[in-house]
């Protein structure tokens, strides 16, 4: 059982003799049921792979929390816990990344105090709730928000109603200062002086020898809470933090976690702005909670360097370093002065990434630097363009080019999700064979800063000057970076180059049934059917890329099932997958299958290449339907592009 490092604390403090209100808890396991008993476990699940939206899928689990009652199963499992206490009591959050060791964020999430046998069920809703307020997106920059590691135990613990509430560091917390005790204390409830809305009364004792105070019994309650606080110390093994209330001349302990005093960033004199081209070993000591990127975007910073030496468009991206008293009257025109779009997406720290208009940049820093107190702070700002079409360009090993281009988002293209408009080019860059497809619309929503579906489809094809410009610029990269996929954003009619990925395989002329080359035998079987909503959610996967395809499928629930249901099929014989199309998020089961068919597929996708880079044998069907039976024995010929029985 894992009830949450609050609770923990509570248990050992109890284990150690101390003083502590009678409690009970709710565990991590409480926690997983009351979300899957309300329907929204796999959503949570899903916000660990994601990178994107984040705010708005914890606004989407936080709505359907507030929104449900809590199911009876589980209301009986809460009657049961609080059995035996006396009201009112606390309910409070004993979440799995409070009072940790490193970060403490002390404040982050909801305690209910007074709670009656009748508030019960809200207030154990409204502590797991304060779970998804978006600002703990902020406060845990390298979080996984699984629910397996990101999760909600509780604490419900009789009220304690004391004279004097407080808290106290057996060292000093601003120095570290071993041999003094720092006290905080208030008349009444200490949760006005946690919350910070009480001026304590504060007391800066030795740890050894006599304490002064002006009334003995003020001197007899200091010297009780530094016993407390240095005893505390000795049974964690480190200094410590402790609440504590004062009750008929006794001391009653509430809390105990380590001091997570952080040593601040120097100062910094003046705010510094440096394109991503810029970032190097130098650079990276600026980036802050954004340095858990750096690897990636080492590689980044090679192809927007040569993008601007070269002299080719692309989207601006640029890394912000400031501090708090920067912003006062800043100038963003700065930062922003040559974006020609007016929509950013950017990276407040290490694990998520937010999109806004460019006039809200502003609200958007003041709102972070309050919600997290540092002196030196790095925010990359690369612009949106809300372009109306995507295109993936390779130069195959013959000299050919493979164009594919597809309407709306990039990720469509990368994650498999769109069958795309597929263009042949000779060496010379005149057409050669060309594939046109009907696609579904999609339109910009500057509400949400997002293209959704039209409703509706209509032929994809680029223009024949676009298609030039397209085969000029992508045999400068080969020219430069030899084996590369490179991807464009078209908006209106100006190519943006969006990225570049380094191939270890080349593509062939043959692409447009040869997806891998090699061949396989097995058993056929089919992928099941899945919505589209849910083949959009399974592939926006941070954590799948071309450089990086493992990815733990026990993390979501549907990949459980795709995993279990490979599993089974295997004790029976090799595999030969057919799928509709090369769906991302079939990456990390490469290795289970000898081979897989495609209905149609993408050669520039990222499963593509994922598939030559591991050696998996893959055609496409190029749209026709698969003629064979599931459970049948066949052989994928992935030289040629056929499949036989």
């Amino acid at each position: 059982m894992n009830y949450g490092n609050k609770a923990e604390g509570l248990l050992k403090l109890q284990e150690n003799g101390f003083r502590v209100p009678a409690f009970r808890m709710l565990d991590r396991d409480f926690f997983e049921d009351y979300l899957r008993s309300i329907g929204v476990y796999e959503e949570t699940e899903m916000v660990s792979v994601k990178s994107a939206w984040l705010m708005r899928v914890f606004e989407s689990i936080r709505n359907a929390i507030l929104k449900h009652e809590i199911p009876a199963v589980i209301g009986n499992r809460i009657k049961d816990t609080v059995q035996g206490l006396s009201f009112p009591i606390s309910v409070r959050s004993s979440a799995s990344v409070e009072d940790g060791e490193r970060q403490s964020s002390a404040g982050a999430f909801h305690t209910e105090l007074q709670v009656e046998p009748d508030g019960v069920m809200d207030a154990v809703r409204y502590v797991i709730c304060s779970l998804y307020n978006e600002k703990n997106l902020l406060s845990f920059p390298n979080q996984d928000f699984h629910p397996n590691r990101y999760f909600m135990g509780i604490v419900l613990q009789e009220m304690v109603e004391p004279e004097w509430s407080g808290v106290a560091f057996s060292s000093d917390p601003a120095t570290g200062d071993p041999g003094t005790v720092w006290v905080e204390a208030v008349e009444g409830l200490g949760d006005r002086l946690v919350s910070g809305l009480s001026k304590a009364n504060s007391y800066l004792l030795p740890r050894e020898g006599a304490v002064k105070a002006e009334k003995a019994s003020l001197k007899e309650m200091l010297e009780q809470v530094r016993e407390q606080a240095v005893k505390a110390e000795k049974a964690f093994g480190h200094p410590v933090d402790i609440e504590w209330s004062w009750k008929d001349n006794r001391i009653y302990l509430l809390q105990c976690r380590p001091i997570t005093t952080i040593q601040p960033k120097p100062m910094i004199d003046r705010p510094e702005v440096f394109s991503m081209s810029g970032l190097n070993e130098e650079t990276y000591p600026r980036l802050g909670f954004l340095q858990r990127r750096y690897p990636r975007w080492a590689k980044k910073a090679k192809f927007f360097d040569f993008c601007e030496q070269s002299g080719i468009k692309t989207n601006k991206w640029k890394l912000f370093v400031f501090n708090k008293d920067h912003l006062k009257d800043f100038d963003y025109s700065w930062v922003f002065h040559d974006y020609d779009s007016p929509y950013v997406c950017y990276h407040l720290n290490g694990q998520s990434v937010c999109y806004h208009h460019i006039g809200q940049i502003p609200k958007v820093l003041e709102h972070f630097t309050d919600i997290y107190s540092d002196q030196q702070y790095c925010v990359s700002f690369r612009e949106y363009l809300p372009n109306e079409h995507a295109a993936i360009s390779n130069l195959n090993e013959d000299g050919t080019m493979l164009i594919e281009c597809i309407t709306g988002k990039m990720f469509l293209l990368n994650a498999g999700l769109t069958e795309p408009t597929r263009y042949l080019l000779d060496a010379d860059g005149y057409v050669l064979e060309s594939y046109v497809s009907e696609q579904e619309q999609y339109v910009f929503d500057e509400s949400r800063i997002d293209s959704i579906p039209a409703g509706k489809k209509e032929r994809v094809e680029l223009p024949p000057e676009l298609i030039r410009e397209i085969y000029e610029k992508t045999k400068r990269f080969a020219d430069r970076f030899e084996n590369c996929s490179v991807e464009w954003w078209i908006w209106g009619n100006t190519l943006y180059a969006a990225d570049m990925s380094l191939l270890k395989t080349g593509g062939s002329r043959n692409s447009s049934v040869v997806i891998s080359q090699g061949k396989a035998e097995g058993t056929l079987r089919r992928l099941p059917v899945f919505e589209d909503q849910v083949l959009k959610e399974l592939n926006m996967f941070s954590s799948i890329s071309v450089g990086d395809s493992e990815f733990d499928c026990t993390k979501v629930n549907r990949l459980r099932e795709i995993k279990e249901l490979l599993e089974g099929w295997s004790e029976e014989g090799d595999i030969i997958l057919y799928a509709d199309l090369p769906f991302l998020f079939l990456a990390p089961f490469k290795h289970m299958v000898k081979g897989i068919v495609f209905r149609n597929a993408s050669n520039l996708c990222h499963l593509s290449l994922i598939l030559r880079e591991a050696g998996v044998p893959a055609i496409s069907l190029g749209g026709s339907s698969l003629a064979l039976q599931d459970g049948m024995k066949v052989q994928v010929d992935a030289y040629e592009g056929v499949l036989v029985s």
